[in-house]
C-alpha cells in the first residue's frame, strides 16, 4: 500500500454526519504526490468535479487541484476572483499558456457550489465544458496559446499552486472543499447531474475518489485507490 503526505493538515468540518477540509488560504493544503493514474496530458479525456464553498472575503486566486513542476509546466482548476476557472501552461517564458473562465458566476458568496470540468482532448478550449451547480456555463478565453502538452511530473495539490517564482506563485484557497473526484473520460451531463449529491459508485473511469468523511485522525483515504494520505507535522481535527 502507498501512502503520499499531507504537506500542513488541515480541520474536518462536519455537516449531518459528512464532512469537508477548510483550508485558510495561507499555508494550508494536500499533496497526492504523483502517481500515475491521476497524470493527465493534453491528449486525454478526464472530468473533474467537487464542491466548494468560498467566503465573500476572498481575493485573488483560489487554487482547487493542481499538478505543476519545478519549470511551471502544468495545469489546474481555480477559482479568480470568485470566477470558475481552468489554467494549463507549457512555457511560461513563451506565454504559451491558457485561462479559460466562467465569467458570469460570482463563487464568493459563502455557499457550496458544485463544480465540474469536463475536458474531451482536443486542446482547445472548444474541448472544454464547465458546469456549476449542474448548469453548463459559458466562458471566455482570457489566453489560449499552448504550444505543447501540459503533462509533468510535479506533485498534485489541493488548494495550492506550487509556483515558484514572483510571477506564478504561490496561490493556496481559502475555504472549504469536499467531494473531489477525478475520472478519465468525458462524464455525462447527465450523470453529472445525477450523481452530485450522491456517493459514487465503483467505476473504472473513476481514478480518485476524495469525501473527507474521515471526521478526525491524521489520514485522508481515496476510496478508489484505497490508498491513504497521512497527516505530517499537526492533528487533523473537527
Amino acid at each position: 500500500m502507498r501512502f503520499f503526505y499531507l504537506l500542513l493538515l488541515l480541520p474536518f468540518l462536519s455537516y449531518s454526519q459528512n464532512y469537508c477540509l477548510q483550508f485558510n488560504g495561507n499555508n494550508q493544503f494536500v499533496s497526492l504526490g504523483n502517481p500515475d493514474s491521476l497524470s493527465l496530458s493534453w491528449d486525454d479525456e478526464f472530468t473533474l468535479e467537487c464542491w466548494v464553498r468560498i467566503p465573500s472575503n476572498s481575493s485573488g486566486i483560489d487554487e482547487i487541484y493542481t499538478q505543476v513542476d519545478d519549470n511551471l509546466v502544468g495545469y489546474g482548476l481555480q477559482v479568480r476572483d470568485g470566477k470558475f476557472e481552468w489554467f494549463a501552461v507549457n512555457d511560461l517564458n513563451a506565454s504559451a499558456f491558457q485561462f479559460i473562465q466562467c465569467g458570469l458566476h460570482d463563487l464568493r458568496d459563502d455557499k457550496w457550489h458544485h463544480l465540474a470540468f469536463i475536458y474531451d482532448g482536443n486542446h482547445n478550449a472548444n474541448a472544454m465544458t464547465f458546469l456549476i451547480d449542474g448548469i453548463v456555463q459559458n466562458f471566455t478565453s482570457l489566453a489560449d496559446n499552448l504550444s505543447g502538452d501540459w503533462q509533468n511530473s510535479g506533485d498534485i495539490q489541493i488548494a495550492h499552486y506550487d509556483g515558484n517564482n514572483a510571477a506564478a506563485g504561490p496561490e493556496w484557497f481559502l475555504g472549504r472543499i469536499d467531494e473531489l473526484k477525478v475520472w478519465r473520460g468525458t462524464r455525462t451531463l447527465n450523470a453529472i447531474r445525477r450523481n452530485m449529491h450522491h456517493p459514487i459508485p465503483s467505476s473504472p473511469n473513476l481514478k480518485a475518489y476524495y469525501n473527507f468523511n474521515e471526521g478526525s485522525g491524521d489520514t485522508l483515504y481515496d476510496a478508489v485507490s484505497y490508498t491513504h494520505l497521512r497527516a505530517h507535522e499537526t492533528s487533523l481535527h473537527l
